[in-house]
């Protein structure tokens, strides 16, 4: 590692609040700074076999610590790197020692979704559309800078590159994906709620690198009838199967932004409480549907709004709106944020 690297203190796993969308968020920005740049990254990770092994998966170098190692064991592992440069991107950043790190001389940037609290960090960014998530209290004598907002939303300079230009006369095909790993259980909720939906042909149903029921949802979908029903695992092109589907059933993460952003028409179903705002906020703005969390009238509720999707012009609308939110520059001003931490 060299000083003017850059460290992302990161996790991922089949945990539930954790997934896989902080690394993924990680890697397009380590690539970004890398192809810029020139700047070398290094992932720390908590040792969660399937986060580490999906990280490794994507060529990144990672170094991993216990996975219950204590703060102050985390702040000697970040603080005793050459490096200059943090990045945190953890659901509860607030945990990190933030200041015992900038006291041993490195620059702190948070990568935040949630908001509503104070962070000791130099900088911190919060993509989040919902405004109620993106309240800070500044620390005390310290003079923070602060990007929130879309334009600060990091998503995939391909999802850009290969948006939607059109949609089908009539909703066919459905593609189901809810992350790295969804331990939640919302897929396998999702086949049997379209089990028997004689409209639609097909259904394509997604599980990522650390999804861990892939023989019960073997059965599950060998059990499915209507549709014919196609299950694909950790697939490399996932834009692809974004393109291919007249609509995407997702959950309230990042997915759901990189929906907006091609403009695919998608039905949200939130898989934990900080999704809903998101689910709620891309709703208002016309870009998908918010099925809300997965309830005992979710099934119903989701036939009846993939017949209204039927409607061809409702899904252009959705479309345009999901089109305008976006303008595929928060990646790059991102990393002009970290070129300016050095």
């Amino acid at each position: 590692m060299r000083e003017d690297d850059v460290i992302f203190r990161v996790d991922a796993g089949a945990t539930r609040g954790l997934s896989f969308g902080h690394l993924f968020r990680c890697h397009e920005i380590s690539e970004t700074l890398k192809t810029q740049n020139g700047v070398g990254s290094t992932f720390m990770m908590r040792d969660f076999a399937e986060g580490v092994r999906a990280a490794r998966g994507l060529g990144v170098n990672v170094m991993t610590m216990p996975p219950d190692a204590q703060p102050a064991m985390e702040a000697e592992l970040l603080a005793g790197t050459p490096v200059r440069r943090i990045i945190c991107d953890l659901p509860n950043a607030e945990t990190v020692d933030i200041d015992s790190l900038r006291q041993a001389g490195k620059k702190v940037l948070v990568l935040d979704d949630f908001g509503n609290k104070t962070l000791s960090a130099d900088f911190v960014i919060n993509g989040n559309l919902a405004k109620q998530h993106c309240q800070y209290e500044q620390p005390d004598g310290h003079c923070q800078k602060l990007y929130c907002g879309a334009d600060y939303c990091v998503i995939g300079q391909r999802f850009f590159d290969r948006r939607s230009q059109w949609v089908s006369p009539a909703v066919d095909k459905v593609l189901i994906t809810f992350g790295g790993s969804d331990p939640t259980g919302i897929t396998e909720k999702t086949v049997r709620a379209l089990s028997g939906v004689s409209s639609l042909k097909t259904v394509t149903v997604l599980a990522g690198p650390g999804y861990q029921h892939n023989d019960r949802l073997h059965h599950v979908i060998k059990a499915a009838s209507g549709p014919k029903f196609y299950l694909k695992e950790n697939v490399p092109d996932i834009v692809s199967e974004f393109l291919e589907a007249d609509v995407v059933i997702a959950a309230g993460g990042r997915t759901a932004y990189e929906l907006a952003a091609m403009g695919k028409p998608a039905i949200l179903i939130p898989s934990i409480d900080h999704e809903v705002s998101t689910a709620v906020a891309l709703e208002e703005l016309g870009a998908s549907v918010n099925l809300g969390p997965w309830g005992r009238s979710s099934a119903i509720r989701l036939s009846q709004v993939l017949r209204e999707l039927n409607e061809k012009a409702r899904r252009e609308r959705m479309l345009k709106c999901g089109r305008a939110i976006f303008d595929g520059k928060a990646l790059n001003r991102v990393c002009a944020v970290i070129d300016g931490m050095a």
